[in-house]
């Protein structure tokens, strides 16, 4: 007999956004802080202003006020164990007019 272990995956997503001295865009960097990372995982990332990504770490380049709100990520296994979390960037994103 053999058993199988399946171990889901830990995440706890962060948004980081870091303002530049003349008020002008700046990227918004969104991370899985991924635990228990294995081969075949899925990432599923979406947010406001019709932002997806199925990238681990995606990086919003050039990032304006209509990026601020909820990020979700997906993480998916291959044997199809899913986690969800979700993090916050609310009125981070502020540019000068």
């Amino acid at each position: 007999i053999s058993v199988d272990i399946l171990t889901i995956p830990s995440i706890s997503p962060t948004a980081t956004y870091t303002s530049t001295e003349n008020c002008t865009a700046a990227n918004l960097v969104l991370n899985a802080n991924l635990e228990n990372n294995q081969a075949g995982l899925t990432f599923e990332w979406s947010g406001p202003n019709g932002f997806n990504s199925t990238v681990e770490n995606p990086t919003i380049v050039n990032a304006t006020e209509a990026n601020n709100g909820q990020y979700t990520l997906l993480v998916t296994t291959n044997s199809g164990c899913s986690v969800s979390q979700a993090t916050n960037i609310i009125d981070n994103i502020i540019q000068q007019h």
